[in-house]
């Protein structure tokens, strides 16, 4: 039902306000057509957060268009807030490669022996 909204309100116009989200509608449109299988984790919960908002967009009477910007704008917000959480992930997993290293270093050096 999803890809169907997103694919009947693909906007043309790219200076309306959907086609300001092209990028954001167009990603979540591709992440629901992957199989399942071949989905991360953070997707996953990212699709079940994006499905239960519009269930309650629907509940809420909004016009068809308005969900599709909704729900753009808010796969865009958890796109970002993947991506800081991947980088944090990456700069403590460098941190702690650095600190092993440095630690070996002055072991190798007699100081901690």
């Amino acid at each position: 039902q999803l890809i169907t909204l997103l694919g009947e309100n693909m906007p043309s116009d790219p200076n309306s306000p959907l086609g300001q989200q092209l990028h954001s509608i167009m990603s979540l449109r591709l992440v629901l057509l992957r199989p399942s299988a071949n989905r991360t984790p953070q997707e996953e919960h990212t699709i079940d957060t994006i499905l239960l908002l519009m269930d309650s967009y629907v509940a809420a009477n909004r016009a068809r268009s308005d969900i599709v910007l909704f729900l753009a704008r808010d796969f865009a917000f958890h796109s970002m807030q993947m991506q800081q959480q991947m980088q944090q992930q990456a700069q403590h997993a460098v941190s702690g490669v650095e600190f092993m290293q440095m630690q070996q270093q002055v072991q190798g050096r007699g100081i901690l022996s």
